[in-house]
Protein backbone atom coordinates (compact mmCIF):
# COMPACT_ATOMS: atom_id res chain seq x y z
CA UNK A 1 0.00 0.00 0.00
CA UNK A 2 1.54 3.44 -1.15
CA UNK A 3 -1.13 5.32 0.89
CA UNK A 4 0.84 4.35 4.48
CA UNK A 5 3.72 7.32 4.07
CA UNK A 6 1.18 10.12 3.49
CA UNK A 7 -0.63 9.06 6.66
CA UNK A 8 2.91 8.91 8.97
CA UNK A 9 3.67 12.52 7.47
CA UNK A 10 0.23 13.69 8.31
CA UNK A 11 0.58 12.67 12.33
CA UNK A 12 4.38 13.98 12.42
CA UNK A 13 2.98 17.28 11.67
CA UNK A 14 0.03 17.22 13.82
CA UNK A 15 2.52 16.26 16.41
CA UNK A 16 5.15 18.67 15.91
CA UNK A 17 1.77 21.53 16.16
CA UNK A 18 0.98 20.08 19.28
CA UNK A 19 4.53 20.31 21.26
CA UNK A 20 5.66 23.57 19.95
CA UNK A 21 4.34 26.94 21.65
CA UNK A 22 2.79 29.54 19.31
CA UNK A 23 5.55 32.04 17.85
CA UNK A 24 3.01 35.01 19.40
CA UNK A 25 3.16 32.90 23.10
CA UNK A 26 7.08 32.83 22.85
CA UNK A 27 7.35 36.36 21.22
CA UNK A 28 5.69 37.55 24.67
CA UNK A 29 7.64 35.36 27.45
CA UNK A 30 9.65 37.58 30.02
CA UNK A 31 13.40 38.57 29.07
CA UNK A 32 15.49 36.70 31.24
CA UNK A 33 16.21 38.32 34.65
CA UNK A 34 19.78 40.45 34.97
CA UNK A 35 22.73 38.80 37.16
CA UNK A 36 22.22 40.61 40.17
CA UNK A 37 25.96 40.39 41.27
CA UNK A 38 28.41 43.64 42.30
CA UNK A 39 30.50 43.90 39.44
CA UNK A 40 34.75 42.87 39.91
CA UNK A 41 35.62 45.68 38.11
CA UNK A 42 33.41 48.35 39.37
CA UNK A 43 36.33 50.38 40.80
CA UNK A 44 37.28 51.22 37.32
CA UNK A 45 33.97 52.84 36.28
CA UNK A 46 33.43 56.70 36.91
CA UNK A 47 34.02 58.02 40.31
CA UNK A 48 30.93 60.14 41.50
CA UNK A 49 31.18 61.57 44.50
CA UNK A 50 32.07 60.74 48.18
CA UNK A 51 30.16 61.42 50.98
CA UNK A 52 29.90 60.86 54.64
CA UNK A 53 27.11 60.27 57.18
CA UNK A 54 24.51 60.78 53.83
CA UNK A 55 22.23 58.01 55.06
CA UNK A 56 18.69 58.04 55.87
CA UNK A 57 19.05 57.66 60.16
CA UNK A 58 17.80 54.15 60.50
CA UNK A 59 20.34 52.92 57.69
CA UNK A 60 23.30 55.49 59.38
CA UNK A 61 22.64 53.40 62.47
CA UNK A 62 23.10 50.37 60.92
CA UNK A 63 26.44 51.13 58.89
CA UNK A 64 27.72 52.47 62.29
CA UNK A 65 27.03 48.96 63.84
CA UNK A 66 28.78 47.43 60.72
CA UNK A 67 31.91 49.42 60.94
CA UNK A 68 32.40 49.26 64.33
CA UNK A 69 32.12 45.18 64.20
CA UNK A 70 35.35 45.98 61.69
CA UNK A 71 37.13 47.78 64.56
CA UNK A 72 39.48 46.52 68.16
CA UNK A 73 36.65 46.71 71.17
CA UNK A 74 38.91 49.78 72.28
CA UNK A 75 38.26 51.46 69.10
CA UNK A 76 34.21 51.24 68.64
CA UNK A 77 33.56 54.39 70.71
CA UNK A 78 35.64 56.19 68.38
CA UNK A 79 33.65 55.37 65.22
CA UNK A 80 33.03 58.00 63.14
CA UNK A 81 30.25 58.59 60.14
CA UNK A 82 31.49 55.43 57.21
CA UNK A 83 32.40 56.91 53.77
CA UNK A 84 30.28 56.24 50.81
CA UNK A 85 31.65 56.00 47.59
CA UNK A 86 29.32 56.11 44.08
CA UNK A 87 30.60 54.83 40.80
CA UNK A 88 28.92 54.68 37.75
CA UNK A 89 29.28 52.70 34.58
CA UNK A 90 31.41 55.00 32.02
CA UNK A 91 28.46 54.16 29.04
CA UNK A 92 26.39 56.14 31.10
CA UNK A 93 28.26 58.52 32.37
CA UNK A 94 28.89 59.27 28.35
CA UNK A 95 25.65 59.34 27.81
CA UNK A 96 24.72 61.70 31.23
CA UNK A 97 27.62 64.31 29.22
CA UNK A 98 25.57 64.84 26.56
CA UNK A 99 21.77 64.52 27.59
CA UNK A 100 21.64 64.98 31.56
CA UNK A 101 19.90 62.14 31.76
CA UNK A 102 20.92 58.40 33.04
CA UNK A 103 20.08 56.19 30.39
CA UNK A 104 19.03 53.09 29.95
CA UNK A 105 20.67 50.43 31.72
CA UNK A 106 22.92 52.43 34.00
CA UNK A 107 24.24 51.36 36.63
CA UNK A 108 25.47 52.72 40.01
CA UNK A 109 27.66 51.15 42.50
CA UNK A 110 27.88 52.49 46.47
CA UNK A 111 30.52 51.03 48.68
CA UNK A 112 30.48 51.80 52.10
CA UNK A 113 33.76 52.13 54.11
CA UNK A 114 34.48 52.61 57.47
CA UNK A 115 35.74 55.65 58.58
CA UNK A 116 39.69 55.35 60.10
CA UNK A 117 41.34 58.70 62.18
CA UNK A 118 44.50 59.10 61.87
CA UNK A 119 46.05 60.34 64.87
CA UNK A 120 49.51 61.97 63.91
CA UNK A 121 52.37 64.30 64.78
CA UNK A 122 52.43 65.69 61.48
CA UNK A 123 48.96 65.86 60.00
CA UNK A 124 46.19 68.26 61.46
CA UNK A 125 44.24 66.48 64.36
CA UNK A 126 41.36 64.56 63.89
CA UNK A 127 41.95 63.28 60.37
CA UNK A 128 40.06 60.73 58.69
CA UNK A 129 41.02 58.09 55.79
CA UNK A 130 39.16 55.41 54.33
CA UNK A 131 39.05 51.78 56.03
CA UNK A 132 37.23 48.53 55.06
CA UNK A 133 34.34 47.78 52.83
CA UNK A 134 31.37 47.12 55.07
CA UNK A 135 28.20 47.52 52.64
CA UNK A 136 27.51 47.54 48.86
CA UNK A 137 24.53 48.74 47.40
CA UNK A 138 23.31 49.09 43.58
CA UNK A 139 20.91 50.84 41.92
CA UNK A 140 19.91 49.69 38.14
CA UNK A 141 17.43 51.02 35.27
CA UNK A 142 15.96 48.58 33.13
CA UNK A 143 13.29 50.00 31.59
CA UNK A 144 11.98 46.38 30.10
CA UNK A 145 11.90 44.90 33.28
CA UNK A 146 10.89 47.15 36.45
CA UNK A 147 7.55 49.15 35.96
CA UNK A 148 9.58 52.17 37.54
CA UNK A 149 12.78 52.00 35.24
CA UNK A 150 15.01 51.58 38.02
CA UNK A 151 15.70 48.82 41.30
CA UNK A 152 17.66 48.87 44.06
CA UNK A 153 19.99 45.84 45.84
CA UNK A 154 20.98 45.24 48.66
CA UNK A 155 24.21 43.01 49.60
CA UNK A 156 25.68 41.07 52.55
CA UNK A 157 28.75 39.89 52.53
CA UNK A 158 28.81 35.40 52.74
CA UNK A 159 32.36 33.56 52.53
CA UNK A 160 33.84 36.28 51.59
CA UNK A 161 31.75 36.86 48.70
CA UNK A 162 29.06 39.78 48.25
CA UNK A 163 25.32 38.54 47.75
CA UNK A 164 22.13 39.87 47.36
CA UNK A 165 20.02 40.09 50.51
CA UNK A 166 16.84 39.28 48.52
CA UNK A 167 16.52 37.65 45.49
CA UNK A 168 14.46 40.15 43.56
CA UNK A 169 14.93 44.12 43.96
CA UNK A 170 14.25 45.96 47.31
CA UNK A 171 11.06 47.30 48.19
CA UNK A 172 10.36 50.42 46.82
CA UNK A 173 9.81 51.79 50.41
CA UNK A 174 13.28 50.71 51.36
CA UNK A 175 15.22 53.16 49.39
CA UNK A 176 13.66 53.61 45.85
CA UNK A 177 10.78 55.78 47.24
CA UNK A 178 13.02 58.02 48.18
CA UNK A 179 15.20 58.34 45.19
CA UNK A 180 12.22 58.96 43.26
CA UNK A 181 10.21 61.96 45.77
CA UNK A 182 13.65 63.68 46.28
CA UNK A 183 16.70 62.54 43.60
CA UNK A 184 17.18 65.59 41.30
CA UNK A 185 18.19 64.01 37.73
CA UNK A 186 16.34 60.78 36.57
CA UNK A 187 15.59 59.08 40.46
CA UNK A 188 19.20 59.45 41.37
CA UNK A 189 20.74 62.01 44.38
CA UNK A 190 22.64 63.27 41.38
CA UNK A 191 22.82 66.72 43.73
CA UNK A 192 25.38 64.99 45.39
CA UNK A 193 27.83 64.61 42.58
CA UNK A 194 28.85 68.24 41.99
CA UNK A 195 30.68 67.77 38.64
CA UNK A 196 27.29 65.60 37.41
CA UNK A 197 25.33 68.42 38.97
CA UNK A 198 26.39 71.05 37.17
CA UNK A 199 26.03 69.40 34.06
CA UNK A 200 22.46 68.82 35.26
CA UNK A 201 21.83 72.16 35.53
CA UNK A 202 23.21 73.48 32.63
CA UNK A 203 21.13 70.83 30.78
CA UNK A 204 17.99 71.51 32.46
CA UNK A 205 17.12 68.23 33.51
CA UNK A 206 17.27 69.05 36.88
CA UNK A 207 13.62 68.33 39.07
CA UNK A 208 12.06 71.26 40.57
CA UNK A 209 11.07 69.12 43.54
CA UNK A 210 14.33 67.64 44.65
CA UNK A 211 15.61 67.92 48.12
CA UNK A 212 18.47 70.48 48.45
Amino acid sequence: MRWWPIVLALILVAFGSRVQPPAALAATAPPPGPVVTIPPDYRTWVYASASLALSYPDEEAKLTALARAHLPPAKTADQKPAFQNVFVTPEAYRAFVQTGHWPDKTMFVLEVRTSVARQSKFLSPGGLYQGDIVAMRMEMRDDARYPSKWAWFNFEQNNGAWRPTLPQPEPAKNCLQCHADHGAVDDSFTQFYPTLFAIAKAKGTVKPNYAK
